[in-house]
């Protein structure tokens, strides 16, 4: 289950939906690729959303890359700041792309508004690294 943070209109199925709107054209560049997905969220992660690319099925198959969109609470302050990001990364775990971070107040009165904006923003980075998606997955 995801936290809401102030008025912001983020939910599992706006997450899941921005995750498969970045791979849905990749579908067709790797056919032999399925796509996994997970939404969720705990105390220290308001919500986090992958999107596993994953070559063959059953226990042999393989995870190949992962995208992630994350929020990340800081413990810093009074009323606490949440980080924004978004990753590309292999099956390894390492880091093949790493966006930007934006930091969002969550005592500012627009703090929720201010969160989909940025999501906006992480999503349209992850658009724009398909190049390196694609030669990751091939």
């Amino acid at each position: 289950m995801i936290e809401t943070i102030g008025s912001s209109g983020i939910t599992e199925g706006s997450l899941r939906a921005i995750l498969e709107g970045v791979v849905t054209h990749l579908r067709f560049i790797s056919p032999d690729i399925h796509w996994h997905y997970d939404v969720s969220g705990s105390e220290s992660f308001p919500f986090w959303a992958y999107a596993s690319a994953v070559r063959g099925s059953g226990p042999s198959a393989d995870e190949v890359l992962v995208l992630s969109l994350q929020c990340r609470r800081e413990t810093t302050g009074a009323a606490g700041v949440v980080d924004l990001y978004a990753e590309v990364l292999r099956d390894d775990g390492m880091i093949l792309a790493e966006g930007p971070h934006f930091e969002v107040a969550l005592n500012e009165p627009r703090a929720g508004y201010a969160v989909d904006a940025d999501v906006a923003q992480l999503a349209s980075w992850l658009e724009d690294q398909s190049p390196v998606i694609e030669q990751a997955l091939s």
